[in-house]
């Protein structure tokens, strides 16, 4: 796949598990899809062919990251990816069972009235990627959840929102978007959280562990 070399410092790794400092966040599918201004001033429809986007449509709505890193054929280079390790039976999906206790929300306006969790209570993160990765998956997303310092951090280009999701809050919810999914863009996984979240990972699993194929433009 032909990917401009603005962005090739994040193609996928084959080879060893090489997350992204790229994390695209996913919406629920919408009877409009994905805005037109979801990839901002880059390629149209982020790289995407027609045929691609109307698929994926099906399962998700991209949202604006409001970065170009996004916007010119990192999406099409990790959904290429989560293909071809889908035609080869390398994909696998799970849940993640997070504890909500460790869940942090960094925001402090977000934190406001955040409800005290029942003694182990946990919320759940359901995962696709590749089954060789699936320990590394893992830890990534619960750095992600926790908010972690020093050598576990998770430095994103923008934000990701996942620990609001998955511990959600008065004030959260109020001004939270309509985010429930998550692609990385270098380890091409995706993650999904709350009841949307579980729908479109259903709908994922089945395009992508065994479903329809994707054709990125080249």
């Amino acid at each position: 796949m032909n990917i401009d070399p603005y962005i090739s410092d994040d193609f996928v790794s084959t080879d060893e598990f090489c997350p992204s400092h790229l994390i695209q966040r996913l919406e629920p599918p919408t009877e409009a899809g994905t805005s037109p201004y979801a990839f901002g001033g880059g390629l149209s429809r982020g790289g995407f062919s027609d045929e691609a986007m109307e698929i994926l449509g099906q399962v998700w709505t991209y949202d604006y990251m409001g970065a170009a890193e996004f916007e010119f054929g990192a999406n099409p280079a990790a959904i290429s990816k989560l293909w071809e390790w889908g035609q080869a039976g390398e994909l696998a999906s799970w849940t993640l069972p997070i504890l909500v206790s460790q869940i942090n929300i960094s925001s402090p306006w977000a934190r406001e009235n955040l409800p005290k969790p029942e003694r182990g209570e946990k919320a759940v993160v359901y995962v696709i990627g590749r089954e060789c990765w699936y320990d590394d998956i893992n830890a990534r997303i619960k750095a992600l959840a926790r908010g972690d310092f020093g050598k576990t951090a998770v430095r994103t280009k923008e934000y990701v929102g996942i620990a609001e999701v998955l511990r959600p809050t008065p004030r959260s919810q109020e001004y939270e978007r309509e985010t429930c999914g998550w692609l990385d863009l270098g380890a091409a996984f995706l993650a999904f959280a709350g009841p949307e979240g579980c729908k479109m990972w259903a709908r994922a699993e089945d395009l992508f562990v065994g479903g329809e194929e994707i054709i990125p433009n080249d």
